[in-house]
């Protein structure tokens, strides 16, 4: 590994103290706003745009008390929720997370029965934001999904929060440990358009 120097650290000159302002000239009565008309080009029309105007005076010269900082208060915690809302033959797929990254996946399971036995499939789709939904493609009688929100790495799938799945208003998977959000589902069926 190669070595660079720390940057040296230099003192900086003292300002120069700047000369004093003149005393502007009481400004003439001028209407709010002044139009100026622009020559065109030949063959343009021709439009009123505004004329430049003095910059007003600050508040420091007319010994104005500058407004107190307003606190600013942080930015709600949100936790890391999925939720399925399962309906006939279709599925909505509800998130919240607290941050995106380029390893951040939803992790859906579709499992469709069929006389072969059962067909599985799973998806990872990124996600670009903190909130949001997805429909997945439609599915026959007896499809049932799952889905969760982790990070996808070479060592495998890092869950953050497991979905619960609701049909019909009523959870019919509970992950263990997982409490229901009522404002979660209504947050989901909104972003579903139900």
């Amino acid at each position: 590994p190669t070595e660079t120097a720390a940057p040296a650290l230099v003192e900086a000159p003292a300002p120069a103290e700047a000369p004093a302002p003149a005393e502007a000239p009481a400004p003439a009565e001028a209407p709010a706003l002044a139009i100026a008309q622009v020559p065109a080009a030949a063959g343009e029309p021709s439009f009123p745009v505004p004329a430049p105007q003095e910059p007003s005076p600050s508040a420091e010269s007319l010994d104005v008390e500058p407004a107190p900082a307003a606190e600013i208060e942080p930015p709600p915690v949100i936790e890391p929720a999925v939720l399925v809302l399962q309906l006939d033959g279709r599925a909505f797929v509800y998130w919240r997370v607290p941050h995106l990254s380029a390893a951040l996946r939803l992790r859906t399971v579709t499992v469709r029965p069929s006389l072969e036995g059962p067909s599985v499939v799973q998806e990872d789709l990124p996600l670009a934001m903190h909130v949001g939904g997805v429909w997945l493609p439609r599915s026959g009688p007896g499809t049932e999904v799952r889905a969760a929100v982790g990070d996808v790495s070479s060592a495998g799938f890092d869950v953050l929060t497991v979905a619960r799945v609701v049909r019909s208003g009523v959870a019919s998977f509970e992950p263990p440990g997982l409490t229901a959000d009522p404002e979660l589902e209504v947050a989901a069926e909104h972003a579903a358009g139900l």
